[in-house]
């Protein structure tokens, strides 16, 4: 249980523990399901032709394809030389086409990673494994993320859950959401409504977007994984840079970082527009700042840790350049931990729950 407002960022390598693909393993997915056949059909991923079908009507559908083709084309041949999809996306937000193929792409391949990751419920009804009990889940930095959630909370207050936690979340994934309401119904023996009732009191910001809510017991939503989702729909949930500046998500996110005491950045890549979108205009309130860099040489962990200055209520009390230990009596600390994310929630979780 956390006793003091606390806001977590989540970045795509905080999905990594599930198995879901970043970088180049992404853009790889994205360009096999753009990836152009030899036939009428155009495109030699199947998924991607039924996605599309619904775009083809009438007698002019064969030119339709041959349009959406060239866009896919655009798509591969710039994607080598992008930092992202969203930042490729981005630069050629005039060009409709080349947005929606790479909307399209993307939700396949997010689609398609949760159907293959470790959290998807397979097999048949008697034989399937709950996946907070698999060695994946134990882990992962869910687990002692979760542990930590939990801890000193009763079974007739599973809503002490939800205080102090917020969350900004950049991944177009639905694992934070679907752990949540697991944790819910399992620690606490709720059934789907009443997990449901709690989970909606804890706010997730999705700055891009995602490919749909989970599906509740009310109905409506996309299940984790599911294949057969209309693709399109699931497509339009998707936000680039320029799309994702709505006043209100903006206002939601920066607020979710202005009113925290602690603010904790999982798996997060600090791309120059992301941190702009979340950079306080307000001052903020946060004493501490915590972020995994794993990968990240020291040259950019020092930009990085410059760059989280602005996140911290007296950026003053800290040195240029300085690294702040756990164990300093300055008034602010950012602490940039070049771990996974399961090592920063372990080293430091009695520091998040104090």
């Amino acid at each position: 249980m956390l006793s003091k407002p606390t806001t977590f960022i989540l970045g795509a390598g905080a999905s990594c523990d599930f198995q879901f693909p970043t970088g180049d393993g992404l853009q790889d997915r994205i360009m096999g399901h753009l990836q152009l056949g030899t036939n009428a059909r155009q495109f030699s991923s199947e998924k991607m032709w039924k996605a599309l079908i619904p775009l083809f009507q009438g007698n002019g559908w064969s030119q339709r394809a041959g349009v959406l083709a060239g866009a896919a084309r655009r798509i591969s041949k710039g994607m080598p030389i992008a930092a992202s999809i969203d930042n490729f996306l981005h630069t050629h937000q005039g060009d409709e086409d080349v947005v929606l193929m790479g909307k399209i792409a993307i939700a396949l391949s997010i689609i398609e990673a949760e159907a293959d990751s470790p959290l998807a419920i397979k097999g048949q009804a008697d034989q399937r494994v709950h996946p907070l009990t698999t060695e994946h889940y134990r882990k992962s930095w869910y687990h002692p993320f979760m542990r930590m959630l939990t801890m000193g909370t009763q079974s007739n207050d599973p809503h002490a859950l939800c205080r102090n936690l917020r969350f900004v979340v950049f991944n177009y994934d639905r694992c934070l959401e679907l752990v949540l309401l697991h944790t819910l119904q399992g620690y606490y023996g709720l059934n789907a409504d009443d997990a449901q009732a709690v989970f909606a009191d804890i706010e997730i910001i999705h700055p891009y977007g995602s490919i749909g809510k989970l599906t509740s017991s009310q109905g409506g939503g996309v299940p984790f994984g599911y294949q057969h989702a209309d693709i399109l729909d699931v497509a339009s949930g998707i936000k680039t840079f320029t799309e994702s500046v709505d006043e209100q998500i903006v206002s939601q996110a920066r607020a979710a970082v202005e009113q925290a005491d602690t603010l904790v950045f999982l798996g997060f890549g600090f791309l120059p527009q992301n941190m702009d979108l979340l950079r306080p205009r307000e001052t903020p309130q946060a004493l501490r700042v915590h972020a995994t860099t794993f990968g990240v040489s020291a040259s950019d962990r020092f930009v990085i840790h410059e760059q989280l200055r602005h996140f911290v209520k007296a950026p003053n009390s800290i040195g240029r350049f300085e690294f702040v230990t756990t164990t300093s009596s300055h008034d602010s600390l950012i602490d940039v931990d070049n771990g996974v994310c399961r090592e920063l929630i372990e080293n430091h979780r009695m520091r998040l729950a104090a």
